[in-house]
C-alpha cells in the first residue's frame, strides 16, 4: 500500500460509475440523478488510483452553511473499493481523507447510513471507527432498513484491519 494516494476528484463524475454503482447498488439513471444531487449540494470526492483507474471513492457532504449544521451535519456520501482492491486498507485511506476535510472545515462530527442487512458495511463502519446509533426501516421507500452511525472525531480510532463497504 506504500505510495498510495487518496487525491480530490476533479472530473466528471460519471467516469467513477463502477464505484457508483458498487457503493449505491442503484442502475445508471438513479445514480446519474443522485451525481446531479451531489454536485448540486457540493459532495467532493476523494478518490485512490492504481495504474489509472479509480479503484475507491469516497464522498463527504460538508455544510458550508453555518446556521444549518445542526440539521445537516458532515455526512459520508458513497465509500467503495472495487472487489479486487478490497482487504488492502483503502477503505481507511478514504475514510482518513474524509475526516481531514471535516476536521479542516473545523467539524467533529460525520454521520453515515448503510443498509442493515449488510453485515459487511456494519463490519466496516465499525472497524473504521463509527457507532451505531439507529437502525430504522428504509423510510425512502420499500428498501431494505437503514443502519445510522456517527463518527466523533478525536474519538480513539481503532487499529486494525479493514474490508470495504
Amino acid at each position: 500500500m506504500s505510495g498510495v494516494v487518496v487525491e480530490q476528484f476533479k472530473g466528471d463524475l460519471r467516469d467513477l460509475m463502477p464505484l457508483f454503482q458498487l457503493s449505491t447498488g442503484c442502475d445508471k439513471p438513479a445514480i446519474e440523478k443522485l451525481i446531479r444531487i451531489e454536485e448540486t449540494k457540493g459532495t467532493e470526492y476523494g478518490v485512490i488510483r492504481l495504474g489509472g483507474q479509480a479503484v475507491g471513492f469516497i464522498g463527504i457532504y460538508i455544510d458550508e452553511n453555518l446556521g444549518v449544521r445542526e440539521l445537516e451535519q458532515c455526512q459520508v456520501i458513497d465509500l467503495a473499493v472495487l472487489p479486487e482492491f478490497q482487504g488492502k486498507g483503502f477503505s481507511r485511506l478514504l475514510m482518513d481523507w474524509a475526516v481531514n476535510k471535516v476536521k479542516a472545515a473545523g467539524e467533529r462530527i460525520i454521520w453515515l447510513y448503510t443498509g442493515a442487512a449488510s453485515e459487511r458495511n456494519v463490519a466496516v463502519y465499525t472497524k473504521l471507527g463509527f457507532e451505531l446509533k439507529a437502525v430504522m426501516p428504509d423510510f425512502w421507500g420499500e428498501g431494505e432498513g437503514k443502519a445510522w452511525f456517527r463518527l466523533e472525531i478525536g474519538a480513539p480510532q481503532p487499529d486494525n484491519g479493514i474490508e470495504n463497504s
